[in-house]
């Protein structure tokens, strides 16, 4: 196979998602809508506990651990850490 997706035998195919030749997709399409689905996800997830981190820390943050151990102002930090994740995985999906 070529870098086309053209085989020695087989009909020139297009190479973006949905306009191949035949209706089903291919190992290598299904593999990439799954991975792009869960770089979505993950950006979701991390995207809302960035904003919840954010605009109330303090009651967030001690769902999960002591509070006394830190300060709003490190939690605000994490929150905008996982706000920018969340950015940089929707955008490589």
């Amino acid at each position: 196979f070529n870098f086309l997706g053209q085989g020695p035998e087989s009909e020139p195919r297009q190479i973006h998602r949905g306009a191949t030749a035949d209706a089903t997709p291919s190992a290598a399409e299904a593999h990439e809508t799954s991975a792009a689905g869960t770089a979505k996800f993950t950006a979701l997830y991390l995207g809302c506990m960035g904003l919840a981190l954010l605009l109330c820390p303090r009651r967030s943050f001690s769902l999960l651990f002591d509070l006394a151990s830190m300060s709003t102002a490190w939690i605000r930090v994490f929150g905008s850490l996982c706000a920018l994740l969340a950015w940089y995985y929707y955008g490589a999906a």
